[in-house]
């Protein structure tokens, strides 16, 4: 986890989201993205049941018979946050300390058959800002939509923030936003580790600052537990997460929200009938049981289309203010839920969750 900068893979993600503002994206029902639903009864989604308890999404994916029944379209929309949390504690009200990562989460509220989109942030170091903007998809088409609020979140990691006073706020908001403090090291603390001798932890690992953490693993101060802070990575979603690891969505005792766990709780699967359209369900060695893993062919990627009917499984037919145009493409919240050469989250963001491209990319040459 690294501080987000406005370097140009940033400034290309920050184009792309603020684009699609306002336009038609077609789809036959859309793509519910399968790794984040919750019902509106917690984070990450529209739709039951939550990460990794059942077989996701099953109920509002599209058909998979060959009629197309469901001829919607989406509209990606930025939407106000309803929260804006500075996860850390703020050590006595002197501030985070120098060498922690800011853990923040972002809520917005959408109703009927819209969905989350995502939370996109930007960082900007010389004033000490960090200014987040949410998406919702916002539908259009025939399937009847009961008035019923669900509430999506984001959380990001933030490492490196310089010392001072710091404020995120939402980008739609005309508001003072969320302050918060870093203050510098303490003489008597080893923030950036160079007196330490020990090796960086994995997954669980008792730390007291990132630096006794492995990359891309951060030390989580929030949610303390009663074995006190430990290095884990951030997530919104399980699709934000290493492969057989399961994003904790807060509703596991003691543990903290928004983090990558190896937990029973896997999105585990016997069959590619339990998988969403365009996965197919393969086994995993590291895991010692069965995945869905997305499988589709990343040729019809800016396909043109007039409706989702004309894209293969796993795809929405989605304007693309580039070509002026419908074409196919995936939605997504997080890199697994692109296939093999494709990414959610561009390479220059920070590790974990948010400032996703809301839709797979080629994936950039390092």
């Amino acid at each position: 986890m690294r501080e987000m900068t406005l370097g140009p893979v940033a400034k290309g993600m920050v184009c792309l989201a603020l684009a699609v503002v306002g336009t038609s994206w077609a789809s036959c029902g859309g793509r519910t993205v399968w790794s984040n639903g919750d019902g509106g009864l917690g984070t990450d989604g529209s739709s039951p049941p939550p990460d990794g308890s059942l077989p996701p999404d099953s109920s509002v994916r599209p058909d998979a018979s060959v009629t197309c029944e469901d001829q919607a379209q989406w509209e990606a929309v930025a939407a106000p946050l309803d929260r804006i949390e500075v996860l850390n504690p703020q050590w006595g009200g002197d501030g985070i300390p120098s060498g922690v990562a800011v853990r923040i989460a972002a809520s917005l509220t959408y109703t009927g058959c819209d969905e989350m989109g995502g939370v996109q942030a930007q960082v900007f170091p010389q004033d000490r800002a960090i200014i987040l903007t949410g998406f919702a998809w916002r539908y259009h088409g025939p399937r009847p939509c009961p008035y019923l609020a669900s509430t999506g979140t984001e959380y990001f990691s933030f490492q490196g923030l310089r010392a001072g006073e710091w404020t995120v706020a939402d980008y739609l908001l005309n508001s003072p936003g969320t302050p918060f403090t870093i203050r510098p090291c303490d003489i008597s603390e080893d923030c950036i580790c160079d007196r330490w001798e020990g090796t960086p932890g994995d997954w669980g690992f008792a730390c007291d600052f990132d630096c006794m953490c492995a990359p891309p693993l951060g030390c989580n101060y929030e949610g303390m537990t009663s074995m006190g802070p430990q290095c884990y990575e951030t997530c919104s979603v399980s699709s934000d997460c290493p492969r057989a690891l399961f994003c904790n969505e807060g509703f596991l005792p003691q543990t903290q929200p928004g983090v990558c766990l190896a937990t029973g709780m896997i999105e585990a699967c016997e069959s590619d009938s339990e998988c969403p359209p365009g996965h197919t369900c393969e086994p995993d060695a590291a895991a010692g049981y069965s995945l869905c893993v997305a499988t589709m062919a990343t040729q019809p990627m800016g396909r043109p289309c007039d409706d989702d009917c004309d894209c293969p499984a796993g795809f929405s037919c989605i304007y693309d203010p580039a070509a002026f145009a419908p074409t196919c493409q995936i939605r997504c919240r997080g890199n697994r839920d692109c296939p093999r050469g494709t990414q959610c989250d561009p390479l220059e963001s920070p590790a974990g969750a948010g400032a996703n491209a809301l839709l797979c990319q080629f994936s950039q040459m390092p």
